[in-house]
């Protein structure tokens, strides 16, 4: 797996946030988290991942919204 994985998601209190995870040449990970603020995403800080694991057999493109 060597491609950029981005997860985005809405909280319960309507914040909107990114998690990105971008390999990097030693086999590792940077895990990096944005929350959009106004048009820009701003990032919340990153860490290193030395190990990443996606089940991605159950994953549907999709999305839901709930009762409105």
């Amino acid at each position: 797996m060597t491609d950029t994985i981005e997860i985005e998601y809405t909280t319960a209190t309507n914040n909107r946030h990114r998690v990105v995870f971008e390999p990097d040449s030693d086999g590792n990970w940077t895990r990096t988290e944005y929350r959009r603020m106004g048009c820009e995403w701003r990032p919340l800080g990153s860490e290193t991942v030395s190990d990443l694991r996606v089940d991605d057999e159950r994953a549907q493109p999709f999305a839901f919204r709930g009762p409105e």
